[in-house]
């Protein structure tokens, strides 16, 4: 993984580590990233990662889109809100 920041948004910094370091993942990444690449990335179990997603989702940290290879698969992204 790529050397990030230390700045984050509030909103993740108040987040579980897990969390955080999916947003990292997320934010450092060239473009968005599967739920698999992320567990890749992070070691994060697949189980968690799922989790985490879809509460920063259900925040507005994060946002999916169908994956342009497989269309029943998503692919993450930060929020420009959050970048």
């Amino acid at each position: 993984m790529a050397t990030t920041s230390l700045q984050l948004p509030a909103p993740i910094q108040a987040r579980p580590p897990s969390a955080r370091l999916v947003y990292i993942a997320l934010r450092d990444n060239a473009g968005p990233l599967t739920t698999d690449r992320l567990v890749e990335e992070t070691g994060v179990s697949v189980d968690r990662i799922r989790r985490l997603l879809g509460e920063l989702a259900e925040a507005g940290l994060v946002a999916a889109e169908p994956s342009p290879d497989d269309g029943r698969r998503k692919c993450w992204t930060v929020t420009e809100a959050t970048r």
